[in-house]
């Protein structure tokens, strides 16, 4: 986290230095989680995520600092480039599992996987029960309803599976233990994916998040009003208009 601060600030100090030159921004706000996370795994031997993540944070608390068409390419540049890499990933995944993982899978593995899922929801709920007060105090706050939605729909994906990866390809331990962790890791993401994320609607319309609140159908409703007067008047400033004479109104 240290490294993490550090190159935040030194790229907050950077962008802070540069007026309305999109190119540059471009480039050093893309370049900068990659050199953090280069030269924290390769040359300091640390934790290149947890660098790149703090300063994120610290950018992200900067943010004024980078221009605003800037800002909006960016968020699109790296939604694009998460789709792309969750892609890659999960075909990688295919492959390995499929290739070199399954074959040594038996039965009994399964049943140690959902043991482990539920498990893993057991522990996050002892989690969000012990900090529970400190999130209470803290933010919007945080009831039993929104602590029961965090526990359902904490999926876990592309960041799970790219530490699979990395221990089945670690020479390091023996080939049942990295097959049993690909495939432990592989199993608790798709458990995730094919029963929590398609539970949570339900789970919300069962709690009530779905139902819009008093100030907000009332905010709507203002809305409405204002898009249906907007139209009347466009509309009586298109009957003037003699280029739409022969315009049939009643069909408008």
């Amino acid at each position: 986290p240290v490294i993490g601060l550090v190159f935040g600030y030194l790229f907050v100090f950077w962008s802070s230095r540069i007026y309305n030159d999109p190119i540059t921004e471009t480039a050093i706000i893309i370049s900068a989680p990659y050199l953090v996370y280069y030269v924290t795994e390769a040359l300091l031997q640390a934790s290149g995520v947890l660098s790149v993540a703090t300063m994120g944070v610290v950018i992200n608390t900067y943010k004024m600092n980078i221009s605003h068409d800037v800002e909006k390419f960016l968020n699109k540049f790296w939604e694009l480039l998460g789709f792309l890499v969750n892609t890659i990933i999960f075909i990688l995944v295919g492959i390995v599992l499929t290739a070199y993982v399954i074959e040594q899978i038996v039965i009994k593995d399964v049943i140690y996987l959902v043991v482990l899922f539920i498990g893993v929801t057991v522990a996050r709920a002892l989690m969000l029960v012990l900090f529970y007060y400190p999130l209470s105090k803290s933010g919007y706050g945080i009831n039993w309803k929104t602590g029961t939605v965090l526990l359902w729909t904490a999926l876990k994906g592309d960041v799970s599976l790219i530490l699979a990866l990395l221990v089945y390809n670690s020479v390091g331990y023996c080939k049942d233990f990295r097959s049993k962790t690909f495939f432990f890791a592989f199993g608790i993401v798709s458990l995730t994916l094919l029963l929590n994320s398609t539970t949570a609607y339900p789970l919300l319309q069962l709690l009530g998040f779905s139902q819009a609140t008093k100030a907000k159908k009332s905010a709507l409703e203002s809305l409405r009003q204002s898009i249906a007067n907007a139209m009347k008047l466009e509309l009586q400033k298109a009957k003037g208009n003699e280029k739409l004479i022969d315009t049939d109104w009643v069909q408008v």
